[in-house]
């Protein structure tokens, strides 16, 4: 199959999206198909072959949902965009978060021009990965009679999990097959680690963009908390970077200033390692998230998990068996949950084996199977039906 992922978000922009596009471009090429990605993005190099990007748009910063996003200026390139349908004839379109930004509307707009004029269409796919709070749904759901134009132009959707279904629905009525994210498990699952941090210290590892609703702040008041309920010595370490990354910095209690290390952005290659490095992984989201990849890299990593109560997390973790779910706005909750867990080795061993094994199910090799059987299935609809008319 000729396959077509079109997507806003992917490297060097590090973000649940990127991750997911990434390697649902990387299996489908395992398995023999010819996969353009169309981004706004160079790519970082992370694309097997040079001419399997194409490159569109230019991303903007913007703040969305409680966090930094950047959009693709997409003004005057459907020319382009006509261009590279007439030229790729692809099998398959597959566009992601493609009623959020204005690459994946163009497309949109451009196939439902070509089916008015009754020329020949990709069968065309859509996931949508989105889940907001109060604020956004409402907004959305404002906006829905802007939204009917691109109503019937989508042969299957999408969600990665029934937050983020719930979160388009109102928009964009109809069926939703919920796929998750996936996680190469291999990646994961290595012994390498950082020699720097494996030093005797428990590690409370945190990886995420540095921004509001991933509950950084929260977390940083936790730890005199944490320092009072435990005697073992202890350090958070803070994978990520965002424009905010000198605010929390300054959070920081300066009494457990010397606890807390910034990291910064690390590279594909030793995120892993900080992951295997780490004792506990905590991610204290508050809001905004559908589904949450950190929590099954930290899964496939075999580690005992602290997550926001937040509906898409709700999703991954059931309390007290592959993680503990805690109110992410509460610092003191955060603190006696971490402390508790420091405290017991064996609570953390039995959280983390179950976290490795729930892992599996979400591994790529799982993920992109359903994807292509869904492929095929509508491509064979599609030439069923044009042999029949």
């Amino acid at each position: 199959m000729k396959i077509g992922i079109v997507s806003s978000y992917f490297y060097p922009w590090y973000g649940g999206i990127t991750e997911h596009v990434y390697y649902q471009y990387k299996e489908l090429k395992k398995r023999g198909h010819d996969v353009k990605l169309i981004t706004p993005f160079d790519g970082g190099n992370m694309i097997e072959q040079a001419d399997d990007l194409i490159k569109l748009g230019t991303p903007v910063p913007l703040i969305l949902n409680g966090s930094v996003v950047k959009i693709p200026l997409a003004a005057r390139k459907k020319e382009q965009i006509k261009n590279i349908l007439n030229q790729q004839n692809f099998d398959i379109l597959h566009l992601h978060q493609p009623l959020f930004c204005l690459l994946g509307l163009t497309f949109l707009t451009c196939i439902r021009k070509r089916k008015e004029l009754c020329l020949q269409c990709p069968v065309t796919f859509g996931t949508f990965h989105a889940s907001g709070g109060g604020t956004e749904r409402f907004v959305v759901k404002m906006l829905s009679p802007l939204y009917k134009r691109y109503r019937g132009l989508f042969d299957w959707r999408i969600a990665v999990s029934s937050a983020s279904r719930d979160f388009v629905k109102p928009i964009h009525p109809g069926s939703y097959e919920i796929i998750p994210n996936g996680v190469d498990v291999n990646r994961f699952d290595n012994k390498k680690k950082i020699e720097r941090y494996d030093d005797g210290v428990m590690n409370i590892l945190f990886v995420g963009r540095l921004e509001p609703r991933k509950g950084l702040t929260n977390l940083l008041k936790s730890i005199p908390f944490i320092q009072k309920q435990t005697s073992l010595p202890f350090r958070l370490l803070v994978v990520g970077n965002g424009v905010l990354t000198q605010y929390y910095k300054k959070k920081v209690p300066k009494e457990v200033y010397k606890q807390v290390d910034f990291i910064g952005e690390v590279s594909f290659e030793d995120l892993p390692k900080y992951y295997k490095t780490a004792h506990i992984f905590c991610s204290p989201a508050t809001y905004g998230e559908s589904f949450g990849i950190v929590l099954i890299e930290a899964m496939a990593s075999g580690l005992p998990i602290v997550a926001g109560n937040n509906e898409g997390y709700r999703k991954v973790i059931t309390n007290n068996k592959n993680g503990i779910l805690v109110n992410p706005q509460n610092p003191s909750e955060l603190a006696s949950t971490i402390s508790y867990l420091l405290n017991s080795e064996a609570d953390r061993k039995r959280l983390a084996k179950q976290s490795f094994i729930d892992a599996k199910k979400y591994s790529w090799e799982v993920i992109i199977q359903t994807i292509e059987q869904k492929y095929y299935e509508f491509l064979r609809y599609r030439n069923n039906y044009r042999m029949v008319i």
